[in-house]
């Protein structure tokens, strides 16, 4: 189950609005994907993973504070390509395996594809049963030489599935779909048992079948990584291809890249164009797929900007040749890397309900600005840094916008301006909209948007709300936005209404909700005069400042964003001490508020005299 937060906003105004309701499965609206897929994945490269390592590389991730929820197994996990028997001398026992990876919230896939090569173990029984296109004609590829199994053939496709149980029924949920389907275009007349095929027929056939049946036997935790578009030609990066039918790719990575700035370019161009093409969840192989003949097989400089990018894509996966762990390009590299991780994954509900809207309006979760820049959901702006420089200009999108910047808050640009735009290797360029709000999970206080202690809230990032009242006392801004999370489905409708005047009032109510606390964190205001929550004025939370104050290892990124490290800490574990508290930097002008109801609404009113 799945549960609904409905945010409706409104300055100036009450908003009446309609939320994009889904399709149903009974009474109940039917997600059309797992919420996992926005969470941080990573594997191995098929000559590093085993058994051993995979659980080894997930927890050294978890005891270096980067979070992980899920896994991918990669190729040679199979004695043969493809019969789903596993190679035991790599894999001793999937299934302890995965049960231990599950214990730690942790979803794991297995790599995959619909050839059946020559030497593999079950092809002489599928050749004989006349299981495979065009007869059994073999065609070679990068793992060998083999047949295409004939997804026309009723017969075959449950052979297939019989095959798949042997993983599935491990506790697998789900497959890395490679893109061997252009293949079937060696075979000149795509022939199955139900007659001739094209080429993308039998490729939407080859990852809907993985999808749909998985799906039947995983339920909806199921999921592919499969490739959205991805060009045919890697040298010249021109022919574009889409593999995978919109309706599953949920979890879209761009094929493989080469560890250059001039690789992440080519990854930015694909998910680019996947936006473009309406594909919803996409990413790409942070620091490139292949390797170069460096000792850690890609530099440094490249590895984080493509983490950066990695960070703000609906799939954050990280893994492929050579070296991908974080720790192993220095301290300064990890603690980036785990801002960046935390960030996505915190940002989980507002990925979330991004897709999922964006699937059924026949959408996508990106929009392209320009060429090299793009909107993720509405409401924030990336501009990513695939050169190796420190500034870059940037058209900012929607006139009339302000663009805030994402860590930094008390930076901020107009929207139809075109600005340079400083982007020390540390820091990508990326903000969020005035006037929106972002609904996150945060679990980990290395984003600074909350700490350990708010997993059990609710956390709105409201971006400066008194932003409308600068063109207009009446100016009105109305928006919907929704917070989708795991388990349940409750629905939550929080209403924000802003008077501009000489004494501002913004007034916040959720109702319909859990009971549970919800964290308010609004940007680009001064102090204010009072708040109250559910009619009773709330004292400003007195808190210590962190000692030593010196800035503790982890936070130095946060340091460079002009924010009181120690301060926050401070002010957010006195905030936690009470059921409801507020408290304000002056320095950063945002003001935090926490209101926890023992019913399923409450209300905050803030008001100010300017």
């Amino acid at each position: 189950m799945i549960a609904h937060l409905a945010v409706f906003v409104s300055l100036g105004c009450w908003l009446v609005s309609t939320l994009l309701i889904p399709p149903s499965i009974g009474s109940a609206p039917a997600p059309p994907y797992p919420a996992w897929a926005h969470t941080h994945m990573v594997w191995l490269g098929n000559t590093d993973g085993n058994q051993t390592s995979t659980l080894q590389l997930v927890n050294d991730y978890l005891a270096h504070g980067i979070p992980v929820g899920g896994v991918d197994v990669d190729s040679e996990w199979e004695q043969g390509y493809n019969n789903f028997v596993t190679n035991t001398q790599k894999y001793p026992n999937i299934t302890q395996m995965v049960a231990t990876l599950k214990q730690k919230n942790i979803n794991v896939i297995f790599w995959i594809t619909s050839m059946i090569n020559k030497d593999s173990s079950n092809f002489q029984y599928g050749l004989s049963h006349g299981y495979y296109l065009n007869d059994g004609k073999t065609i070679k590829w990068w793992h060998g030489e083999g047949a295409f199994l004939d997804y026309s053939n009723p017969d075959a496709v449950a052979w297939w599935h019989s095959l798949m149980d042997n993983v599935l029924d491990a506790g697998v949920v789900g497959w890395k779909c490679d893109g061997t389907d252009p293949y079937v275009m060696e075979l000149v007349e795509i022939k199955g048992k139900k007659g001739l095929l094209t080429p993308h027929e039998y490729g939407h056939m080859y990852y809907s079948d993985f999808f749909d049946y998985t799906r039947q036997k995983a339920g909806p935790d199921a999921l592919i990584w499969s490739r959205p578009v991805d060009a045919l030609d890697t040298d010249t990066d021109y022919f574009y291809w889409e593999y995978s039918p919109r309706n599953v790719c949920f979890a879209g990575w761009v094929g493989d890249q080469d560890p250059e700035y001039h690789g992440l370019e080519i990854a930015l161009n694909h998910i680019l164009e996947s936006a473009r093409r309406k594909y919803v969840n996409f990413g790409s192989d942070i620091g490139g797929y292949r390797t170069d003949k460096s000792a850690l097989g890609r530099p440094r400089d490249v590895f984080l900007r493509w983490a950066q990018l990695g960070c703000f894509c609906p799939l954050m996966e990280n893994g492929g040749q050579g070296e991908h762990r974080p720790w192993m390009f220095g301290d300064d590299i990890l603690t980036l890397y785990r801002v960046l991780a935390v960030t996505h994954t915190e940002l989980g509900p507002y990925l979330y309900t991004t897709g999922t809207n964006a699937f059924y309006a026949g959408d996508s979760s990106m929009t392209p600005v320009e060429v090299d820049s793009f909107l993720l959901g509405k409401d924030i702006f990336v501009a990513p840094i695939i050169k190796n420089v420190t500034s870059r200009m940037v058209l900012f999108p929607d006139e009339g916008a302000l663009w805030v910047g994402y860590w930094n808050k008390t930076i901020s640009y107009k929207g139809g301006s075109i600005k340079e735009v400083d982007a020390p290797l540390e820091e990508i360029p990326a903000f969020s909209r005035s006037g929106s709000i972002i609904p996150m999970h945060v679990t980990s206080p290395y984003s600074m948007h909350g700490d350990v202690t708010s997993e059990k809230a609710i956390t709105l990032l409201v971006t400066h709300p008194m932003h409308a009242c600068e063109s207009s006392d009446t100016h009105a801004l109305d928006r919907t936005v929704s917070m989708l999370e795991p388990f349940e489905w409750n629905t939550i409708t929080v209403t924000m209404s802003h008077k501009c005047a000489s004494s501002h009032a913004l007034h916040l109510e959720v109702a319909e909700g859990p009971s549970r606390p919800v964290m308010w964190m609004i940007t680009g205001v001064p102090a204010p005069r009072a708040v109250d929550v559910d009619n009773q004025l709330v004292t400003e939370v007195v808190h210590t400042r962190t000692e030593p104050t010196t800035i503790q290892p982890g936070y130095e990124f946060h340091a460079t964003q002009g924010i009181d490290v120690p301060s926050r800490q401070g002010a957010l574990r006195a905030m936690h001490n009470h059921d409801v508290s507020w408290t304000h930097e002056t320095d950063t002008q945002i003001l935090w508020v926490k209101a926890t109801s023992s019913s399923s609404s409450s209300s905050v009113r803030i008001t100010w005299n300017l």
